[in-house]
């Protein structure tokens, strides 16, 4: 088991991050949303923060040799959350047009806080 995760990390990942985009879709599409755009969009990156964790804990209690895949997917995470937080703020916005032209401030600071993040986060990794 430990050797098929190691082999498929970048797709767990992937799948991972993935997750969030595809329930904050399939909501939106059912029309089950019904709260502000901002708030939609800190419940799925909680949503997408908790998968992360509960992976993490999950290849760790599978075998402790895998430490090295864990820092890997820290790492794969530093640079996929920034990407995703925008994607996640974009369908949000495209939830409710009004409230966010209402609020415009609000979620461009938001976006711009996951670039810098972003970054940020490709700056540390090729630096080291």
């Amino acid at each position: 088991m430990s050797h098929f995760i190691e082999e498929n990390i970048y797709l767990l990942m992937a799948i991972i991050n993935i997750v969030p985009i595809l329930l904050l879709i399939v909501f939106a599409i059912l029309g089950k949303i019904k709260s502000s755009p901002f708030i939609v969009f800190i419940k799925s990156i909680i949503c997408d923060i908790i998968l992360f964790v509960i992976s993490l804990i999950i290849v760790l209690f599978i075998d402790l040799s895998l430490s090295m895949t864990v820092v890997l997917m820290l790492l794969l995470q530093l640079v996929y959350f920034p990407i995703i937080g925008i994607i996640l703020l974009l369908l949000s916005m495209s939830t409710d047009t009004n409230w966010s032209i209402n609020h415009w401030k609000k979620m461009l600071l938001t976006g711009l806080i996951l670039l810098c993040l972003l970054i940020y986060s490709i700056i540390y990794i090729i630096s080291h």
